[in-house]
């Protein structure tokens, strides 16, 4: 199966909807195999462009220009992220928030991807996906932290470049 150009205009936040502890990259990889889904040009089947782990490492499992299999409809238009846990269950990390804020602030500078076009799974179809402790809000609020957290960094080195 030949993939088509993905042109990002939204980023779709996702659940891997798997409540065992542990790194779910290579199960995930391995269970999205048994879907059938096209392999990426980085040689994956995982359906997400990126994958956070539950301890904040983002895994990237196709570029950003493969079409996604993430999310029917939307898969040549969109960034896929999916997340380690079932966030029905579960809340996810700090770890996760912080890399799910740094990669949505990275992907939506590099794309001109409003705040309002980063949503959950649920927004395109009929499921609880990202999980109900996963609010669509969580991806925005992790951005604005993540732009805090860089007016902080540069307010301190100017802080200390005045001797203050």
């Amino acid at each position: 199966m030949t993939l088509k150009k993905n042109v990002p205009t939204k980023i779709i936040v996702h659940h891997t909807a798997d409540t065992l502890g542990g790194p779910q990259f290579e199960k995930v990889n391995a269970y999205h195999r048994t879907l059938n889904f096209p392999v990426s040009s980085l040689g994956y089947f995982t359906g997400y462009h990126y994958l956070i782990e539950r301890d904040g490492t983002v895994k990237r499992a196709r570029l950003d220009s493969d079409e996604g299999a993430h999310t029917i409809g939307q898969n040549t238009e969109s960034i896929g992220i999916g997340l380690a846990g079932h966030f029905d269950y579960q809340q996810p990390t700090a770890e996760q928030k912080r890399s799910l804020g740094q990669l949505c602030y990275e992907l939506s500078q590099k794309y001109t991807i409003p705040l309002e076009r980063i949503a959950g799974h649920r927004t395109y179809r009929s499921t609880t996906c990202p999980g109900a402790n996963l609010s669509d809000d969580t991806a925005r609020y992790a951005i604005l932290s993540h732009q805090l957290s860089l007016i902080e960094k540069i307010l301190l080195w100017i802080l200390k470049k005045l001797g203050l």
